[in-house]
């Protein structure tokens, strides 16, 4: 059935003929019912329904035996409503514009973003039509559900909607205004669609209803109590999640600015981390959660192929390349679980999700806060960025917004190895390790619901951030002693180069003196010195394709060898 129409009548004698005979004579070209329940009127109203109605074959009466409320009296309505669409109208208001019901269902069929359509109105009080020179149309063209908290309720007469479940609720019946809330829950689905050019229904004064009958100083207490309700129950609530682990002063710092930076977005941060931090941190945020356990993902319960982990300098960029068993992606994605619970308890609807080694600068911050706007305007549950060059390919961690609910539901929680275990059984023929990036892949991929943009565009969309300015030391093998010197293929334009770089890089506090013998494929050997004096310090040099193997020394302690049979990370120059 494509239409259900839904009339509600409280001693109503005098005017539901006019209101259930507008319907009757609506050019409607698809089947539809209409749906009258009475809430137990006192005056002759049942009996007027029961002899002008009860024989129509596509009339469905309904009579209270006890009066359950406007609220109560709706929600039993749309519960027996079968049509795609809903059509919904007051007993005491009437339809003029024989073509209405007609138009907003085609809209609807053509446009399926949109959740409503409304139409524009004119009074009717003692037996006058007014205004006589025009006539009240919704000020907004297209009325989202950020619109409805701001100052007014946008959803004007003669609402048609597609038939959503569960969108009365008994909380309503506190309101006022319980049409206004009714209408938040049908723009949750999407934008209503309103004609500003005519109208096409009269709302009749009777001096009892909801918007009449009541004193102009009554009238706009009730419109800020509704209003304030309405902010309350449907304004996005969004808190900044930052997941932490502390190791070193140069994580603090970051820390510290990463949360200075944030609290221009006005979003409340929850900080979780697997680490104590300073006092002077804690001061700056809203809610901490510390766990002391660093949970760690064991090697030996998967097989795994390798990841890039990458770094971007001015000139160049280091890939890599090393075995894909991210034993911190554990306690990320615990954490990430962790926090979004205690978010949702506390209230909040949304989140976003920063790494703190992410340095954004100001029209970084400002894209943040249009990211949100545009989840809102699309009527979309958030927005990440997908690295679909990447094999196989994942998304990003450096930022994501999403509504809450949503991604509870739609991802597989995790809060332990055993969890991780079990999604993986789900999703591969085999013990295949599935970095965090994956997984959110595999999870997120194929929602409708999403914006999705290209991982590339983040450069664009974030100009100014420095990214994964800070390296996890899990990744890098114990043998490197925090400080990973090794061979690196070089390319430009997309190709390998016919030399190779020794390039060495500093994930400690400490100076690292690093001595390397260089051995060729001829027999030959020499010596390269690299001295880091902190973290994040490097150097490398540009060596020729004779290049065979290097000895690693660290204050002339033998630490390792490599050789080219070893080679996989490669180092691209951008010039």
């Amino acid at each position: 059935m494509k239409l259900s129409v839904v009339i509600t009548s409280f001693n109503f004698k005098e005017y539901i003929e006019e209101c259930v005979d507008s319907i009757i004579n609506q050019n409607i070209g698809w089947d539809y019912e209409i749906i009258i329940s009475d809430d137990a009127s006192k005056d002759n109203s049942k009996k007027i329904l029961q002899d002008r109605y009860s024989n129509v074959p596509n009339i469905k009466l309904h009579f209270n035996d006890n009066n359950i409320g406007a609220v109560n009296n709706i929600k039993l309505s749309f519960e027996q409503c079968k049509g795609e669409y809903i059509f919904f109208l007051d007993g005491d208001d009437y339809l003029i514009d024989t073509s209405y019901i007609n138009r907003a269902i085609t809209f609807l069929d053509e446009n399926k973003k949109y959740s409503m359509y409304c139409s524009g109105y004119k009074f009717l009080k003692n037996k006058e039509i007014f205004p006589t020179d025009y006539f009240y149309i919704p000020l907004k063209s297209d009325v989202y559900l950020k619109d409805m908290y701001i100052d007014q309720n946008y959803i004007s007469f003669g609402r048609v909607f597609r038939n959503y479940k569960n969108i009365v609720h008994d909380w309503m019946n506190d309101l006022y205004y319980p049409d206004w809330a009714i209408n938040c829950e049908i723009l949750k689905n999407g934008p209503a669609k309103c004609e500003q050019d005519r109208y096409v229904g009269i709302y009749r004064i009777t001096g009892n209803g909801m918007l009449t009958g009541y004193s102009e100083e009554e009238k706009h207490k009730r419109h800020v109590d509704t209003l304030n309700k309405m902010k309350e129950k449907y304004s996005n609530k969004t808190i900044n999640i930052i997941d932490c682990f502390v190791h070193n002063d140069r994580i603090r710092e970051k820390l510290s600015n990463c949360i200075d930076n944030l609290k221009s977005s006005k979003n409340e941060i929850l900080l979780i981390t697997n680490t104590t931090v300073d006092q002077s941190v804690v001061e700056k945020i809203d809610y901490l959660f510390y766990d002391k356990n660093d949970r760690l993902f064991n090697p030996k319960n998967y097989e795994h192929d390798t990841v890039d982990l990458y770094k971007i300098f001015d000139d160049f960029e280091i890939h890599n390349i090393v075995p894909n068993v991210q034993k911190n992606g554990l306690s990320v994605l615990i954490n990430l679980f962790r926090s979004l619970t205690i978010a949702k308890n506390l209230g909040y609807t949304h989140f976003q999700r920063f790494e703190v080694d992410d340095l954004y600068g100001e029209e970084s911050l400002k894209k943040i806060i249009e990211n949100q706007e545009m989840c809102i305007q699309e009527n979309k549950k958030g927005i990440f960025y997908v690295n679909k060059n990447n094999n196989p390919p994942d998304f990003s961690f450096h930022y994501m917004f999403c509504e809450i609910d949503f991604f509870l539901k739609q991802c597989e929680n995790i809060f332990s190895e055993e969890d991780y275990i079990s999604f993986i059984k789900k999703h591969k023929s085999s013990k295949k390790f599935v970095i965090v990036e994956e997984y959110m892949y595999l999870n997120l991929i194929n929602s409708s619901d999403l914006i999705l943009k290209n991982g590339s565009e983040m450069y664009s969309d974030f100009p100014d951030t420095s990214w994964n300015t800070e390296n996890s030391v899990s990744h890098n093998d114990e043998k490197y002693n925090k400080c990973v010197t090794k061979i690196y293929s070089i390319r430009k334009n997309g190709n390998d180069e016919s030399n190779y770089a020794i390039f060495s890089y500093n994930y400690s506090s400490e100076l690292k003196n690093r001595k390397i013998i260089v051995k060729n494929k001829d027999g030959m050997a020499y010596t390269l010195n690299h001295s880091l004096s902190d973290f994040g310090y490097w150097q490398y040099n540009i060596v020729d394709e004779n290049i065979q193997s290097i000895d690693v020394y660290e204050n002339d302690k033998f630490l390792y060898s490599e050789d080219l049979n070893e080679l996989s990370s490669y180092l691209i120059f951008k010039k």
